[in-house]
């Protein structure tokens, strides 16, 4: 009886067959693994730079919005700094359609709008409050901060 038990036992020795076995299913398990781990990083990575430009279209309205009303006092000032007898239609009919615009968060209309020529006018109106003294330099640079990130916003959505 004890040579069937020790007969059917077979012994291991290092370098056979089987271990060599044992070693390739555990390398190829290790491979797949990391393999796994590479595909999932990737596929988390793109998730999140799609969740990222969501969230920023989602913000940058509102921020839009926001910031409109200070940039619009600034346009203002600057028309009539820069027009003392009284600003053409062709001037005062854009900064009130970019007023309704942005109040109805509607970016088609954003993108059809001139842009340029308000930000000429906001800076403007910067100017003038500092050269009459109602505002110093340091004021001077926070609202021209402010039309600068108004502007890259309002570029931003125009390019989307």
């Amino acid at each position: 009886m004890i040579h069937e038990q020790t007969a059917t036992l077979r012994p291991r020795v290092v370098g056979s067959d089987e271990t060599d076995r044992t070693k390739i299913a555990r390398t190829r398990k290790g491979l797949l693994f990391a393999l796994g781990a590479i595909i999932g990083f990737a596929v988390a990575l793109l998730a999140s730079s799609c969740a990222g430009t969501a969230a920023r279209e989602d913000v940058l309205m509102p921020a839009v919005q926001q910031a409109w009303p200070g940039v619009r006092a600034d346009a203002q000032r600057g028309i009539a700094a820069v027009y003392p007898a009284g600003a053409p239609d062709e001037v005062v009919l854009p900064l009130s359609r970019l007023d309704r615009a942005i109040f109805d968060g509607n970016r088609a209309k954003i993108n059809l709008l001139d842009w340029e020529a308000i930000r000429f006018l906001a800076l403007a109106g910067i100017d003038d409050r500092l050269a009459k003294a109602e505002i110093g330099p340091n004021g001077a640079k926070s609202f021209r901060d402010r039309v600068f990130y108004f502007d890259e916003s309002i570029r931003s959505l125009k390019a989307r």
